[in-house]
């Protein structure tokens, strides 16, 4: 379904690049928001906060972001499939 992953997973990867520091573990469920996944890794956007569940990290971690940042990463979400139903978007083609 996703027309663009390779440019998707090419941004996702420099935004986590660029925002390397300020990140906590962190232990608390977190309600969806905008999120972002692929087999390894997803990418949530709830409120204030990004919060990144990955394999090879083996644990949860957390980091406040802004109101710009999650304009940017809605507007990846958005254009990699604008039709998409909520707010869930997989890193991934689906089959």
């Amino acid at each position: 379904m996703i027309t663009n992953d390779v440019q998707l997973t090419g941004d996702i990867q420099t935004w986590l690049k660029s925002n390397p520091k300020g990140w906590r573990t962190s232990y608390v469920t977190y309600v969806p928001g905008i999120e972002i996944r692929n087999d390894s890794m997803t990418l949530n956007f709830s409120g204030e906060w990004a919060i990144l569940n990955s394999k090879g990290l083996g644990k949860q971690v957390i980091k406040k972001v802004d109101t710009a940042e999650i304009k940017f990463l809605k507007a990846i979400k958005d254009k990699a499939e604008p039709n998409i139903g909520g707010d869930s978007l997989p890193l991934t083609p689906q089959r």
